[in-house]
Parts: structure tokens; sequence; C-alpha cells
């Protein structure tokens, strides 16, 4: 019975699982989709919730944060905050996954998680920039 017990192991050691979650969310916020196995997947989604919601509020303790979780990556801090600002509507739930089939050399189940669509996203997006034109305008 599995009681009391908590978190994923994926055969590796704590660092080796950290690891792997910082890589898999990298990936994940540079390229908008990842094709990755089910039980991987389910680890990464809610650090990908906490990481856009901490990025939703911008303050410079939550830009520290994310700096510190991606080593200092810029590219991917700043995609994260883009991002982001497509999901003012939406308080949770950022990700989506999709379930592709299994994979053919182990039977692995396989899914891809990709971003939400938000609907109206670039049309806020678009409402955000003319507000600011319009101010550099007058």
């Amino acid at each position: 019975m599995k009681k009391r017990v908590f978190g994923r192991k994926f055969s590796r050691a704590q660092k080796g699982r950290h690891a792997l979650l910082r890589s898999l969310v990298r990936e994940f916020v540079l390229r908008g989709e990842i094709n990755t196995t089910k039980p991987r997947a389910k680890y990464i989604k809610p650090v990908i919730d906490r990481l856009v919601t901490i990025s939703k509020k911008q303050t410079l303790e939550g830009h520290r944060r994310l700096e510190a979780f991606f080593a200092h990556d810029g590219e991917a801090v700043s995609k994260l905050e883009d991002a982001a600002r497509n999901f003012v509507s939406i308080i949770s739930g950022y990700s989506t996954v999709v379930a592709l089939g299994v994979r053919r050399g182990d039977a692995a189940p396989m899914v891809r998680i990709a971003w939400k669509k938000v609907e109206g996203a670039l049309e806020k997006a678009s409402n955000v920039n003319k507000g600011v034109e319009e101010q550099d305008e007058k």
C-alpha cells in the first residue's frame, strides 16, 4: 500500500529529479509545447502553474524567484513573463495535456503539454499596446 508516500522518484536522486524538472519546465517555456511521458507532464504541470502565477504579479521578488528557478536564464524568464500576460483573465490551469498514444519502444503513455488557448488574449495584448502608444503620442 502507498500510504503517506508523496511525490515521484523517476529512478533518480533528488538532484537529478530537480534537474529534470527544471529542464522540462525550461523547454516547455521556450518552445510553448513539449512531448513527454504522462508522469513527467503531471510532475511539471503544477510547477508551471505556480511560476505563471508568480509572473502575473509582476513584482521584483517574483522576478528574482523566476531568475533563481531558471538559473538566471533571461530568455526563459522573459518568455514566461510574456506568456503570463496572456493569462490575466484566468486564475489557474495555464497548460493543457493531450494524450498522444504509447511510445513504441516501451509502451510508455505519451502526451503533449502546451499552453492553453485563451479567447481574446491577442486582442487584450494589442489593446494594451495601443494604450501605451496613445500615451506616447500625448
